[in-house]
């Protein structure tokens, strides 16, 4: 025998719906940074302009193990030392805020205005 939903579940599933689609809405407009900041053990290391007409790959001297790529206003960690690859598989980065983690290498790239 099935279970009527009253009222109060209606609306607090409304409600879960109406979060779910303005923060959707809200983060699909995000604007593209213009720069990359990489610290590596929590210290800025290097700032990147990341330019639409730039196509280049680089190390950094406190991660010479990670090898990062620009391409099209995008960053992203092409290879890197660690055993997981988690920082290698988050793919490119372009928007404000975002960000690529590497925990075993102590390295983080955040995309800045």
């Amino acid at each position: 025998m099935r279970r009527k939903v009253s009222v109060r579940e209606l609306i607090i599933i409304a409600v879960i719906l109406l979060f779910g689609v303005t923060a959707f809405i809200l983060l699909s407009f995000k604007k593209n940074g213009r720069t990359a900041l990489i610290y590596v053990d929590g210290k800025p290391v290097t700032e990147i302009e990341l330019k639409q007409e730039q196509n280049k790959t680089f190390t950094v001297s406190d991660a010479e193990n990670i090898i990062f790529e620009v391409n099209n206003g995008k960053v992203r960690v092409v290879s890197s030392d660690c055993p997981d690859k988690v920082c290698c598989n988050t793919g490119f980065i372009s928007k404000s805020g975002e960000s690529i983690i590497c925990m075993p290498n102590k390295m983080i790239v955040e995309i800045k205005d």
